[in-house]
């Protein structure tokens, strides 16, 4: 049985326990998870129809060569985007924009972008579409800015197998399927079907753009990069380190804030801070620390990098500088000058205006996660 079906079969059986015997809030939060999985699987079937025509219509993407792809993996709220939007900017590198992501199909693509230069050929029905997508995403702003049309993770590209932390969303006590969400720990057959499909995404992505590499940031890939290294040999990875203590409760808090998106203000469930949803999210970060952590220890120089928060935030592009010497990447005064124009933007990055998040918001403290893993606090001198 394909993992997603299984998954999909499991998760199905908490929604039929939560809606006949749970209580008011489970029912509800059932019924929610249930109309953000009819959605989910309105759009796969779309694309399940778009990616069959690639096949009949442009079969030559399947000849693309990946070569040397590039993965910012540290964990969220660690920098990635900022790192991510800087190497972006070199004409070398393709990164994903979100509806690329959620439309992975030349077909698809092909239409949206006929669809979008009539937007831009009409006032008012691109007014419409700005007002509807600000609708969507302007609240995350303060946290983590989302556009269709700007780059943005390619989750999307996993999620769809249900091996990724997003597939909790669209269950009640989703937690309890957390084993299933870390690619490298599942079976042989399903890393490779998983993989083989990842591949095919990223071979679409470089048709678009004959000539580069490609250029990812995903801030669940710490479970898949043994997957990653078996698909594409030559991978470099970047981690970057902050301090848990500042990530986990930043992380929760967008997890917070994203949770039950696409459902109406009404509808969107609420959790209390011991609810086992957060407890599973904080330990998948916690976890990532970890397994980033024995790859770092394992591959060589050419394959990983490990950069500092701190450096990145305090000198970004001493920061990539260094990033690119490490990889002996050429980087040219054109491609300088456009980083440059980045870092002026870096307002776009920055964390939440306004009350800082706690751990006790999340029903966790600093001892528990000191405890989860102390090896990482030894061998990067975080203070406890």
């Amino acid at each position: 049985m394909p993992h997603a079906a299984t998954v999909l079969a499991r998760g199905l059986a908490l929604h039929l326990d939560a809606l006949r015997s749970g209580s008011e809030q489970e029912r509800q939060r059932s019924l929610g998870g249930l109309t953000l999985l009819r959605d989910f699987g309105v759009r796969l079937g779309i694309v399940a129809v778009g990616r069959a025509l690639d096949h009949l219509l442009v079969p030559d993407f399947r000849r693309i060569e990946v070569r040397a792809p590039l993965f910012v993996v540290a964990p969220p709220r660690s920098g990635t985007t900022l790192l991510y939007n800087l190497l972006a900017r070199d004409p070398g590198l393709v990164g994903i924009r979100l509806y690329e992501s959620l439309l992975p199909s030349l077909t698809l693509l092909d239409l949206v972008d006929r669809l979008a230069a009539g937007l831009d050929d009409d006032a008012r029905l691109r007014r419409a579409f700005l007002e509807h997508e600000q609708s969507l995403f302007a609240d995350l702003d303060p946290i983590h800015r989302i556009r269709y049309g700007e780059l943005e993770e390619d989750t999307t590209l996993f999620d769809r197998h249900m091996v990724c932390p997003t597939a909790l969303r669209f269950f009640p006590h989703g937690e309890r399927l957390a084993p299933y969400l870390t690619l490298d720990d599942q079976p042989p057959a399903t890393r490779r079907a998983v993989m083989q499909a990842y591949r095919r995404a990223v071979q679409r992505v470089l048709h678009r753009s004959p000539g580069r590499s490609y250029l990812a940031k995903n801030i669940a890939s710490a479970g898949r990069i043994g997957s990653l290294l078996e698909t594409f040999p030559d991978a470099r990875m970047i981690n970057i380190v902050r301090h848990p203590y500042q990530v986990l409760p930043s992380a929760l808090r967008l997890v917070d804030r994203t949770f039950g998106m696409g459902l109406p203000d009404g509808r969107r469930p609420e959790l209390p801070p011991d609810d086992p949803y957060w407890q599973a999210h904080a330990q998948l970060v916690l976890d990532s620390y970890r397994r980033l952590l024995h790859w770092e220890r394992t591959l060589p120089p050419a394959n990983w990098l490990t950069l500092r928060f701190e450096d990145l935030v305090a000198d970004p592009m001493g920061t990539v500088r260094g990033a690119y010497e490490h990889f002996g990447m050429p980087l040219t005064g054109e491609t300088e000058a456009r980083m440059l124009d980045e870092v002026a933007e870096a307002d776009r990055h920055r964390s939440f205006v306004g009350k800082p998040a706690r751990l006790e918001d999340y029903g966790l403290t600093r001892a528990d996660v000191y405890e989860a893993m102390p090896e990482v606090f030894e061998a990067y001198g975080f203070e406890a």
